[in-house]
């Protein structure tokens, strides 16, 4: 079957930039998204300013398409903090629906963009395989998590072929500025602009970083692999940076001095995740080609030349 794809979610970060490189590379690819206005002009792209909430849409779009690209969530850690229930109307709701419309397509290749840093809480461990327990600190990490099982539960019923995508920490250029999320875009804005960063803890905090270039083309190298049933992957950089280290950088690339405020820390954060990403490695030959000072170098040149995203 020649490759189509959807991307549900198509005008997030990840999502725009799948889809610029899908049509890149000539696939047909649909996206469904409340807002599709960023979108490239291109003869391969079918836009669709839906909600997944849409059967008769998802239905016609999932018959055309072998590959479903689930990139789709509208929260984050941070603002469903003490709020179960968004997480329910916001992403679970919608996303149950959609489900209830895939399970007729279970020849249709469905990827599902996870969360390698909040699912797993707050491990002890160096480095994480997918066979670690899932323990999330975060309404949103236990959404990710809820997400997986249903979505395990589908395939053992259907048949369906589902791979679960468990990316780190993943920035670069196209990733908006948000005062709560992303914390190398949210670093570099405040560079630019003068202007202090409120670090929640001591900075110590250690994380695993992944430039959007290597979270795409480990989409891809999937995408194009012959894995068959329900499969989880881990896609991180297998380096962890502390906060601090990740504002010393800030500063040597940027020229600038970031001031830093510091106050306790949240419960919802983990103090330390570093990702094993040697599964996908075996299945696809994938690995990470940009290191994190690069990467860092990239988005800043990014955003000097687009200070208005």
């Amino acid at each position: 079957m020649e490759k189509t794809a959807l991307i549900i979610g198509g005008t997030g970060f990840i999502g725009n930039a799948l889809c610029t490189q899908l049509l890149s590379q000539g696939i047909k690819t649909h996206v469904i998204a409340r807002h599709a206005d960023n979108l490239p002009q291109n003869k391969n792209l079918y836009t669709h300013k839906a909600s997944m909430e849409n059967t008769a849409l998802m239905a016609e779009c999932l018959s055309k398409c072998s590959h479903v690209f689930f990139t789709a969530s509208d929260t984050i850690p941070g603002n469903s903090a003490k709020k179960p229930v968004l997480e329910l109307k916001e992403n679970l709701k919608p996303a149950l629906t959609f489900l209830d419309t895939m399970q007729q397509f279970p020849n249709c290749h469905l990827i599902f963009f996870s969360s390698g840093g909040t699912v797993y809480g707050n491990p002890k461990v160096p480095e994480i395989t997918e066979n670690h327990a899932l323990n999330p600190l975060s309404y949103h990490g236990a959404m990710k998590a809820s997400m997986e099982v249903f979505m395990h539960a589908m395939s053992a019923q259907c048949g369906s072929h589902i791979s679960i995508l468990r990316p780190s920490n993943v920035y670069g250029p196209g990733q908006r500025y948000r005062t709560d999320f992303g914390i190398i875009r949210k670093l570099l804005e405040h560079a630019r602009q003068n202007k202090p960063i409120e670090i929640w803890g001591d900075g110590e905090a250690i994380r695993d970083y992944l430039f959007i270039d290597d979270c795409i083309t480990a989409t891809l190298s999937l995408m194009n692999s012959k894995t068959e049933g329900f499969n989880r992957f881990n896609v991180g950089a297998r380096i962890g940076h502390s906060i601090n280290y990740i504002c010393d950088t800030v500063d040597r690339i940027t020229g600038k001095t970031l001031q830093r405020l510091y106050h306790p820390a949240r419960t919802i954060d983990a103090e330390k995740i570093i990702l094993d990403s040697s599964k996908l490695h075996r299945e696809t030959g994938w690995s990470p080609m940009v290191s994190l000072e690069t990467g860092i170098q990239k988005t800043w040149e990014w955003l000097l030349k687009n200070p208005d995203k």
